[in-house]
């Protein structure tokens, strides 16, 4: 008998979904989940979500274009990456020797020339310094903290370290913070807010599967996210970090470390996440990513981590070109969306019509909402959640008091 109301009970408490979390996406309820296509928690960060799977609905219509929600930070602003390239469309000129039309280095040779003595003492290359661009993303001066010199060590090469200050901004940085940002529309100007990026450099080397101890130098996502935040700028359009792209795959098990997207595994990989399929014009691109990658030889000062045409993780010299951007920007956290969030139903900012709801999804930025970022927030979860474990709690041992009642009625009318 006491077996019966106890499985009663937990049957009651425990029913799927009752406990689950949500989280409030542009004052919407979105459920949290824990596999397939959705909003995931981040393990490494708390209070911080990500978009995980192949589609999830985390489109977003911006600057009058589609872009897609990466994360809910912890600050509760919004990182989102424009479902499309950039490309120079015309910014070849005198600035960018030998450039090619239509294509964006991260940073054109002869940007940062350290024998001139305006790129700093760190931007090297082998003897022919300052030729092949440099990986900085941001002039010392202009990091978080204002370091006066960059420092990067690979672990696993201790021999491999450069050092020194840089001077400028990438060519890159310069001209997404000014001509490309200068170009969009009010509107999605209003709702950007100058965020910290995490600008470090990640170990990656030509030669470790030719090691015996191999598994050592394969990073995990939380090795990474640690290399990558030993340097942060403060600004308002960055690029993906490699750790984003390596976070928006739903199979964690199998696709969480660097030589996951690396090797030929990558293939494997691609079909549980959604930042490849972003875009199909740029197919025959190199993606930059925001961050360094640091080699085990010295040319590795100038390469940068980019994303192929398959979807594979590779580096590239800083100066390449046949190379695009995909921008990267944080929203207000006060930002409330409209709409679904889905490819033909993304959400509107501003926007009234919830999802399912009738009326139409026009909405705008509100007056009132602030240009910069408000400040650390908690992540809201809607009290109905918070709540629903009580209740059903209450509710299951309301109905065990009273089986039990009843049950002992019954047996005393039997005997």
């Amino acid at each position: 008998m006491k077996k019966t109301f106890l499985s009663l009970f937990l049957l009651i408490v425990f029913i799927p979904g009752v406990n689950a979390q949500t989280v409030l996406i542009g004052g919407n309820d979105i459920d949290v989940v824990t596999s397939g296509d959705g909003l995931y928690s981040d393990e490494y960060t708390p209070g911080k979500y990500v978009y995980r799977g192949t589609n999830p609905n985390n489109y977003v219509m911006f600057n009058d274009e589609i872009w897609r929600i990466i994360s809910k930070d912890a600050d509760g602003t919004y990182k989102i990456i424009k479902d499309g390239i950039v490309l120079k469309d015309g910014y070849n000129d005198e600035n960018d020797p030998g450039g090619n039309l239509r294509s964006l280095e991260y940073d054109y040779q002869g940007n940062r020339i350290w024998k001139d003595g305006d790129g700093g003492t760190y931007c090297t290359y082998g003897s022919g310094v300052g030729m092949g661009g440099c990986n900085v993303w941001a002039a010392t001066a202009n990091m978080v903290g204002t370091p006066s010199e960059v420092s990067y060590t690979n672990p696993f090469f201790p021999t491999v370290s450069f050092k020194g200050t840089v001077l400028k901004d990438a060519s890159l940085n310069t001209y997404l913070n000014n001509d490309y940002y200068n170009s969009l529309t009010d509107e999605a100007k209003k709702v950007i807010v100058s965020h910290n990026f995490n600008i470090g450099p990640v170990t990656l080397t030509s030669s470790l599967a030719s090691m015996p101890n191999y598994d050592e130098f394969n990073l995990t996502l939380e090795e990474i996210i640690k290399e990558e935040s030993s340097y942060k700028w403060n600004g308002k359009v960055a690029l993906m970090n490699l750790s984003d792209y390596i976070s928006t795959n739903s199979n964690q098990k199998e696709c969480s470390t660097l030589q996951d997207f690396t090797s030929d595994k990558y293939e494997e990989c691609l079909k549980t996440e959604w930042l490849s399929y972003l875009d199909n014009c740029r197919r025959n691109y190199m993606i930059w990513m925001l961050n360094p990658a640091m080699f085990n030889a010295d040319n590795g000062t100038v390469r940068v981590f980019i994303y192929g045409s398959n979807g594979r993780v590779s580096s590239l010299y800083a100066h390449r070109s046949f190379s695009a951007a995909q921008p990267v920007v944080y929203l207000n956290s006060n930002i409330t969306f409209g709409g679904c969030g889905t490819k033909d139903d993304p959400y509107i900012i501003g926007g009234d019509k919830k999802c399912n709801a009738g009326a139409e999804n026009t909405g705008n930025v509100t007056d009132n909402e602030s240009n910069e970022n408000t400040g650390p927030q908690v992540v809201e979860v809607p009290s109905t959640s918070a709540y629903a474990s009580i209740i059903i709690a209450v509710l299951g041992i309301i109905c065990v008091i009273v089986s039990a009642f009843v049950m002992r009625r019954v047996t005393k009318k039997t005997n």
